[in-house]
């Protein structure tokens, strides 16, 4: 080093990198670890919702495609009960 005691103030580079950032790593470094760590906490919280959003639609075809299919089978029940009555045309008794 370029120090003639150690009680002077140091010369050359270590004077150069002591300029009022001593503690600057201690700041940058838990700030971007908290950032970092927000964004991935983001990150999950998204893909949790896209794949939420993604059931509910998958839900939403099929109680779709269920409708239908009781629709479409409530129809052929009218029409068939049209073509065959329950209570024929009464006949004469005799």
């Amino acid at each position: 080093m370029a120090w003639q005691n150690k009680s002077q103030t140091p010369t050359g580079p270590a004077r150069a990198r002591s300029g009022g950032e001593d503690g600057i790593a201690l700041i940058i470094t838990p700030s971007a670890l908290s950032m970092l760590s927000l964004l991935g906490f983001y990150m999950t919280l998204d893909a949790t919702t896209e794949a939420r959003i993604s059931d509910n639609y998958e839900s939403r075809i099929q109680a779709n495609y269920a409708a239908q299919a009781g629709l479409n089978h409530a129809r052929e029940a009218i029409r068939v009960f049209r073509l065959k009555p329950i209570c024929p045309a009464p006949t004469p008794c005799m």
